[in-house]
């Protein structure tokens, strides 16, 4: 596949979401005859180029990959560029792991969320068990969150937006 126009790309070959500011500039004075519509953009497309192997469709797919924009912000992005090569195939690798990590991470603390919420409102039978099981899940929290901080991949502010959660946790407890 020849891309002649792509996004901008980090170091690594992975794509800059678009700015709000290049958001902003996309959407000024669009006349429309319809009501814009929210539209998931990937970051990473044409769709079939993607859709060759497990690794470039896992990878496309992740949820970190892409952003929510209006319909036409989105296709004026389709028009200014055609398209995004792969990213080397480690870095996918990568990312995917971190992705992982991150994901865990996010069950962890919702769990932990959902058990301080039980016991503030008075709903827990079995006190001591349930002290244990959050105690584990802060455990397991603390262990992601030292390797999260060292990512290489996945975007800082999708990692710092988990890692502050998970911070917050241990300042309520």
């Amino acid at each position: 596949m020849k891309i002649k126009h792509q996004p901008e790309t980090n170091n690594l070959g992975l794509v800059i979401p678009p700015s709000p500011e290049i958001i902003s500039f996309l959407s000024i004075n669009k006349p429309s005859k319809v009501p814009d519509r929210i539209n998931r953009h990937h970051l990473y497309w044409p769709k079939n180029y993607y859709h060759q192997n497990k690794l470039t469709t896992s990878f496309r797919e992740h949820r970190f990959n892409s952003v929510w924009l209006l319909k036409s912000v989105h296709r004026d992005i389709h028009d200014i560029y055609d398209g995004v090569p792969y990213p080397p195939k480690e870095v996918m690798e990568v990312y995917l792991q971190e992705a992982t990590i991150l994901d865990e991470l996010g069950v962890c603390i919702k769990a932990i969320e959902m058990i301080n919420e039980a016991i503030y409102e008075d709903r827990v039978k079995h006190e001591r068990s349930t002290n244990e099981h959050k105690n584990q899940r802060l455990n397991l929290v603390s262990q992601n969150v030292a390797r999260a901080i060292h990512f290489e991949a996945l975007p800082k502010e999708v990692v710092s937006t988990t890692i502050n959660r998970a911070l917050s946790l241990f300042d309520a407890a």
